[in-house]
């Protein structure tokens, strides 16, 4: 049997925050404060990376923050 698995794609922080038009000290503080819904951000040892789908569906209206 073969399952197919299918992953986000996962952008920087950086990105993201370009993707908002913020600093990226903004977008940190915005995941700090829980302005973001939960799951929309990895953390990969020190490594943040956001998760490109849910970061959309936030976006689309499809997700509520936190």
């Amino acid at each position: 049997m073969t399952d197919k698995v299918e992953l986000d794609k996962l952008i920087t922080v950086e990105d993201a925050a370009k993707y908002f038009d913020v600093k990226v000290a903004t977008f940190r503080k915005w995941l700090q404060r829980n302005k973001l819904p939960k799951g929309m951000v990895l953390k990969i040892g020190n490594t943040m990376r956001v998760r490109s789908e849910v970061l959309n569906k936030f976006i689309s209206g499809e997700l509520q923050n936190a």
